[in-house]
């Protein structure tokens, strides 16, 4: 899955919507994963300066959260 998004940065094909409100209640259920994708948005911007839409950032979220243990990734489930 990293890879197409590798893929699409370097294409220059990210996807792009305007409807955020997917993205922020996942922001708001995985604050870890956000801050993770956050990280990689910042490190994406300073090494190659592009910009990284809130789609996908989405993407990478559901990705970090799939691949984290329940516990660290969504502290507030049971």
């Amino acid at each position: 899955h990293m890879q197409f998004f590798i893929q699409r940065l370097l294409e220059n094909s990210l996807i792009h919507s305007n409807d955020d409100f997917i993205f922020e209640q996942v922001t708001k259920e995985y604050p870890d994963a956000y801050k993770c994708s956050r990280l990689i948005k910042d490190y994406i911007h300073n090494l190659l300066n592009i910009d990284i839409s809130n789609d996908e950032m989405l993407y990478l979220i559901i990705h970090i959260v799939r691949i984290t243990p329940e516990q660290e990734s969504a502290p507030n489930r049971r």
